[in-house]
């Protein structure tokens, strides 16, 4: 080489490898910042926004705080379920067989009232429809129509209908 030639050599392969070494470890870095970074600006809350769990010797409450409504703990047995009196008084006007056809649901095979009589006289809790009950907006009127004069006289309960 002459005085005046301003070549390099080229890098020694040891050289290459640091560099590759430290360009790695670098961008690991970066990524991992930018994950943390993500990660609080996606799931960062502080700890005023988290629910807080109220210990309470009365019934159980709904308390509001900064997360939203969260249900009381409670530090006892749960209360003992009362039904309103004229549940009790509508039941015990049903014969056991009226009682517990009221816990079930029925499909319908059709979309006419002709369907709903296959059924038979039983006050059963509710009709689910599905898609072979559609018969157009008027057909699917005739057949809730027909659902709710299939209801026994008093003491029925208007059956629910599902769709």
């Amino acid at each position: 080489m002459s005085a005046g030639s301003s070549r390099q050599p080229p890098p020694r392969p040891k050289t290459i490898r640091r560099r590759r070494l430290v360009a790695g470890a670098v961008a690991a870095v970066l990524v991992l910042v930018l994950g943390i970074l993500l990660a609080v600006l996606v799931f960062g809350r502080s700890s005023t926004q988290l629910p807080r769990f109220v210990r309470s010797g009365s019934p159980p409450a709904t308390v509001i705080t900064s997360g939203g409504p969260v249900a009381a703990l409670r530090s006892g047995p749960p209360p003992a379920f009362t039904p309103l009196p004229a549940a009790v008084m509508h039941a015990g006007a049903l014969s056991l067989q009226q009682q517990v056809a009221q816990l079930f649901l029925v499909s319908v095979s059709g979309h006419s009232a002709a369907a709903i009589a296959k059924r038979g006289p039983v006050n059963w809790g509710g009709y689910v429809l599905g898609r072979e009950n559609f018969g157009g907006d008027h057909g699917l009127a005739a057949l809730t129509r027909a659902i709710d004069a299939s209801a026994l006289p008093a003491p029925a309960v208007a059956p629910l209908i599902a769709a």
